[in-house]
C-alpha cells in the first residue's frame, strides 16, 4: 500500500485524530463517520437544567429515543465543491445516507444539540445549538478511509458571525503532520443556561482566545457562563468564563470506555441519530405546531433540512451575513446596500462596499468603501470616504467623479433577540427582512466635502463654496450586520 502507508504511519502516532473508517466498494455509512468526530460536551456544574434532573442534550420534542441525544446531518462535496451524489440506502443497518467517498473529498458533518430550556437573558422554551466538523479524506486504499479534521464551527445562540471557530488545518496544512495538542472525540465546551457551543482545543476545560478558537477572534462570541444569569455585557474577557472542572457535566459519545488514560465508563454518554430522521417526528409533533421558536430554530439551523428545502434559507443567511439594507441621511435623505468585501487579516478587520441612491439632488447614486473593524461588535468605530459619486447630467449618470470625501463616526450593532421584551417582536414588524432583520445597526458621523472643494482656489466660484460648511452630521440606519 504504497500511498496509504505514510497515512497509517500518521494514524498510528496520533491515533485520536486520523481515523480510519472501512467503506465497501467506495461507500460507508454516514453515521459511521459521525460516530468517528462525535465531540464530547463539557458543561458547567452551575448549568440549571442539569440541576434540575434533566438529562442533556435531549431528544428533540416527538423523539421517542430516551436519555441523551446529538443529531447530526452532513455532505460530501468533491474536489470542485460540487456537493457528491448520495449512493442510497444499500448497506445493511445503515439508517441515514450512504456516501461515495473520494480521495480528497471534504466533508461537512454537523451535530446538533437540543435543550428543552434557554435559561438566561430573553429565556425562550426550545433551544437548539449546533458545531460543524470539516474533515477531508486523506486516502482510500483496501477497503480502507482515512479521515482526518480541518475545522470545526461552534455556533452561538443561531448566529455565524458570532461562531467559536477553530482551524486546524491552519496550523499542519494537508499534510498527515498533526496537532499535537488537539485530541479527539474533540471536547466542546456548553455555556451555562444559553448553551453556545466553543471548541475546546485540549480539552483541558478552558477556553483560551487564540488557542481554542483562532479565526475571527474579534468576532468570536466565546463562552460567556454569566449570560445564563441575566448578565449582558458587549464582548468576552476571562471573567465571564466558569472553568470547566471534574464537578461539570462531561457527556461522552456511546462507545467511549476510556479517553486516554482516562476511564469514562461511568460518565454520561449520548447516542447519535440522524436530523432527518428525527425531523419528521418532529414536525409531526403537537409542540410543532404550537410552538413557533421552535419552528424558528429548527428551519434556522437547517435541522434535517433537504438540500432543495434550504436553499432558500441558506440564501437568506448569506445575505444576512454579507449585506445590509439601511436609510442614510447625508445630503438629503439616500438608500443604501451595504455588502462585505473582504477580511483584512492584518489589522483583523473588514473592508465593506456601500451603493447608494439620493432622493434629492438629482436622483445621484454613489459607492464607497467603508472599512470597520468587526460586525458582530455592539459598539465600533469605522471610516469611509474613498469611492465615486455619480449625478446625473441630464438624462445621463457620469461615472468619472472620482470623490473622496473622509467620513468617521461610530456603528452600534443591537442583535435583535438580546434586547429585552417586547422589543424583539417589534423591530420584527419594523423590520420584515428574515435573517437580515437580526442584527439592527446605527451608524453616526461627521463627514466633509470633497478635498479638492474644501481647497478651492480664490475664484468667485471658489469664495461662494467657502461660504458652505465642510463638516456635516450624518445618520444611517437599518437590518444586517454591516
Amino acid at each position: 500500500m504504497p500511498l496509504l502507508a505514510p497515512l497509517l504511519l500518521a494514524s498510528s502516532l496520533f491515533s485520536d485524530q486520523v481515523k480510519t473508517v472501512v467503506v465497501g466498494a467506495d461507500a460507508v455509512c454516514s453515521t459511521e463517520i459521525a460516530a468517528a468526530f462525535a465531540p464530547t460536551l463539557w458543561f458547567s456544574p452551575d448549568e440549571p437544567l442539569i440541576q434540575s434532573g434533566i438529562e442533556i442534550p435531549s431528544a428533540v420534542p416527538g423523539d421517542a429515543l430516551a436519555g441523551r441525544v446529538v443529531y447530526y446531518q452532513g455532505v460530501v462535496r468533491g474536489v470542485e465543491g460540487s456537493p457528491s451524489k448520495s449512493a442510497g440506502p444499500s448497506i445493511a443497518g445503515c439508517a441515514d445516507e450512504v456516501w461515495r467517498l473520494k480521495s480528497e473529498d471534504e466533508l461537512t458533518v454537523r451535530y446538533y444539540f437540543y435543550y428543552p430550556q434557554d435559561i438566561g437573558t430573553n429565556s425562550h422554551p426550545h433551544d437548539l445549538e449546533s458545531a460543524e466538523f470539516e474533515i477531508s479524506v486523506l486516502a482510500i486504499e483496501d477497503g480502507q478511509a482515512l479521515l482526518q479534521l480541518d475545522s470545526v464551527r461552534g455556533f452561538a445562540h443561531g448566529l455565524g458571525w458570532l461562531a467559536n471557530r477553530l482551524d486546524v488545518a491552519k496550523l499542519r496544512g494537508r499534510e498527515p503532520r498533526q496537532d499535537p495538542r488537539l485530541r479527539l472525540p474533540l471536547t466542546i465546551l456548553v455555556e451555562e443556561g444559553k448553551h453556545a457551543s466553543c471548541p475546546d482545543r485540549n480539552g483541558d476545560g478552558l477556553y483560551s482566545p487564540g488557542y481554542d478558537v483562532n479565526v475571527l477572534l474579534r468576532e468570536a462570541w466565546g463562552i460567556r457562563d454569566t449570560f445564563g444569569s441575566g448578565v449582558l455585557v458587549p464582548r468576552f474577557s476571562s471573567e465571564l468564563f466558569k472553568p470547566r472542572s471534574p464537578d461539570g457535566v462531561r457527556v461522552w459519545p456511546a462507545g467511549y470506555v476510556r479517553s486516554g488514560t482516562l476511564d469514562v465508563s461511568s460518565e454520561p454518554h449520548y447516542s447519535l441519530r440522524a436530523a432527518r430522521a428525527a425531523y419528521a417526528v418532529l414536525s409531526a409533533s403537537p409542540e410543532w405546531k404550537s410552538s413557533e421558536k421552535l419552528r424558528e430554530i429548527v428551519h434556522g439551523n437547517h435541522f434535517g433540512a433537504s438540500k432543495a428545502d434550504s436553499k432558500t434559507s441558506r440564501a437568506m443567511g448569506w445575505a444576512g451575513e454579507n449585506l445590509s439594507f439601511v436609510v442614510r441621511r447625508d445630503v438629503g435623505a439616500r438608500a443604501a446596500l451595504l455588502g462585505k468585501i473582504a477580511h483584512l487579516p492584518v489589522v483583523d478587520g473588514w473592508l465593506i462596499g456601500r451603493l447608494s441612491k439620493g432622493f434629492t439632488r438629482n436622483h445621484d447614486w454613489g459607492f464607497e468603501l467603508v472599512y470597520s473593524p468587526t460586525a458582530s461588535g455592539w459598539v465600533s468605530p469605522y471610516a469611509s470616504g474613498l469611492g465615486y459619486g455619480i449625478p446625473r447630467e441630464g438624462k445621463k449618470l457620469a461615472w468619472n467623479n472620482f470623490q473622496y470625501r473622509p467620513e468617521l463616526g461610530i456603528k452600534l450593532r443591537f442583535g435583535r433577540d438580546e434586547l429585552p421584551p417586547p422589543l424583539p417582536r417589534i423591530l420584527k414588524t419594523i423590520f420584515p427582512l428574515g435573517k437580515l432583520g437580526r442584527f439592527i445597526g446605527v451608524r453616526v458621523g461627521f463627514r466633509a466635502e470633497p478635498i479638492d472643494d474644501v481647497l478651492t482656489p480664490d475664484t468667485d466660484e471658489g469664495k461662494a463654496f467657502r461660504g458652505r460648511r465642510t463638516i456635516r452630521f450624518v445618520w444611517e440606519i437599518g437590518g444586517g450586520a454591516w
